[in-house]
């Protein structure tokens, strides 16, 4: 037979004068050459009601070990005697004694192990070895053992979580303080500095680890700086787009002004036409960044309806490169002369005038933020401008970003952690998930071993498409079907899924 973790033998021992008269029973598992040297040979004295085990030697103890039933566990270098789970039972002439033997690796092997029974009856009659099959002992699996830290990166007196994994084992540990984990799947931690975290598991088939290593940051500030407008300009359309720059360490970065999102490229930030009432107006800028810092910065501007001004506005204002998009001009005044498009950015734009009055296409290859600006000479030749920011964003980057959000969200969800994963979710959709998600908590690690690779399908403005394939089987056949992952941005700028 060959062996499990835990084998059962159970083995009938006969006495014609009745099994009372038994004083003691063996179990011999022989080693490869024989003899009781470096055997699993066990013993247990009815008279006494007590389990032994032989040592290395082949010699039995004659004090200690166990009785049926009781905790306990013999051991040595071959394998043991699990006292709990061996029973004994007697009727008329048989002693029947059920033996479950852990086995060890070191007593593996390819070659079968011969099983041999004896009995001793109370005059001190010795009934000889008696052949009764083999165990063909294979080696227990080694602990399959994974830990990672999500996130990865925090900054001092933050939290980040744990997430492990393991089969194979019979217990697991963590080191840095966080102790035993068994039956668990995560356990957050707040490191002071730097640290690597070993998991440990233990079981039949030897000792694993893995490590994980969270980097912590001292805490630094999410600096923030408007650079346009500035404090009490005079400004004269219905909108003012705001340009500042933003310092952090963090993966991610968003900012609002006034509520509205605002386009990110680097430390550089613009938020397009920002409207504006008659009189004072108050410009709220606010950063969040991927730690969950928040900075605020604001400013008061006043706006003067008497003034003339000119809108230049963008279709559509940020994408995947390469990026097609549209400018449209709008005036409350008349134009003395053809408008002026020109723009800044760190590639080539090329701008082509449509049939369409005062529109133009505008089709950009390279990443990075581009700065569009319109110059009008009214009826008094007086130049009137306005700038729009279109941001052309890297596919690679910002699939590295969204994949590493994905990615989190599934490792929380291995793990059941339903809280962790609904926290890469737009507020909006937390409920409608959670609920979903606390219907299915069981097959969650399942499920989540089946998803494919997702890939990216477009970007615009504030919403990024991905696709995911899964295989389902429809009336006896596997079929592939194709579901649809949205991320949105949230109302502080924040790439989150909206739905999947």
């Amino acid at each position: 037979m060959a062996a499990a973790v835990e084998q059962t033998f159970t083995a009938i021992y006969s006495d014609a004068d009745g099994y009372a008269n038994l004083k003691s029973v063996n179990l011999l598992v022989v080693p490869v050459g024989g003899g009781t040297v470096n055997a699993i040979l066990a013993r247990y004295d009815r008279n006494e009601n007590i389990i032994t085990l032989a040592n290395d030697s082949g010699v039995m103890p004659t004090t200690g070990g166990c009785a049926p039933g009781s905790t306990g566990i013999l051991e040595n270098s071959q394998g043991s005697i699990n006292c709990q789970l061996t029973t004994v039972s007697g009727s008329g002439s048989d002693l029947t004694v059920t033996w479950k033997i852990p086995q060890k690796n070191t007593y593996a092997g390819s070659a079968a192990k011969p099983l041999k029974m004896r009995a001793t009856d109370n005059s001190g009659v010795i009934s000889g070895w008696s052949n009764k099959g083999s165990w063909t002992i294979t080696p227990a699996p080694p602990p399959v053992v994974s830990i990672s830290a999500v996130p990865g990166t925090i900054m001092a007196g933050q939290k980040t979580t744990l997430y492990f994994s393991c089969s194979n084992a019979t217990a697991i540990t963590i080191d840095q303080g966080v102790g035993p984990v068994t039956g668990l799947s995560f356990v957050e931690v707040s490191p002071a500095q730097t640290t690597e975290y070993t998991i440990t598991a233990t079981g039949p088939g030897g000792i694993v680890t893995a490590r994980a290593t969270v980097t912590v940051l001292a805490q630094t500030q999410l600096g923030l700086e408007i650079l346009s407008p500035l404090q009490e300009d005079i400004l004269s359309g219905p909108w003012v787009t705001v340009e500042g720059v933003v310092t952090t360490v963090a993966d991610e970065v968003s900012i609002t002004v006034n509520g509205m999102v605002a386009l990110v490229s680097g430390n550089r930030f613009f938020a397009n036409h920002v409207s504006l009432v008659a009189g004072d107006n108050l410009l709220a800028v606010k950063a969040t960044d991927s730690f969950g810092r928040i900075t605020e910065k604001s400013i008061t501007v006043s706006r003067d309806y008497s003034l003339e001004n000119i809108q230049l506005i963008a279709g559509v204002e940020s994408g995947l490169a390469p990026l097609a998009t549209t400018l449209r001009m709008e005036a409350n005044f008349v134009f003395s002369g053809k408008p002026v498009v020109s723009y800044d950015g760190p590639a080539v734009a090329t701008i082509t005038e449509t049939v369409v009055e005062n529109t133009y296409d505008v089709q950009i290859n390279t990443p990075g933020l581009y700065i569009f600006t319109v110059e009008a000479l009214d009826e008094n030749g007086i130049v009137h401008a306005d700038s729009v920011a279109v941001l052309v964003m890297d596919k690679e980057a910002l699939d590295t970003l969204l994949n590493a959000k994905w990615g989190g969200m599934k490792t929380a969800l291995a793990a059941r952690n339903i809280e962790g994963a609904l926290a890469y979710f737009l507020e909006s959709s937390k409920e409608k998930y959670r609920g979903a998600l606390n219907a299915i908590a069981i097959d969650l690690p399942q499920i989540v071993t089946e998803f494919q690779s997702i890939e990216l399908i477009f970007s615009s403005n504030t919403v990024t498409k991905y696709r995911i394939n899964r295989q389902h089987i429809i009336n006896g056949a596997s079929v592939t079907l194709t579901y649809y992952i949205y991320f949105v941005q949230d109302e502080n700028g924040t790439w989150r899924i909206e739905q999947f």
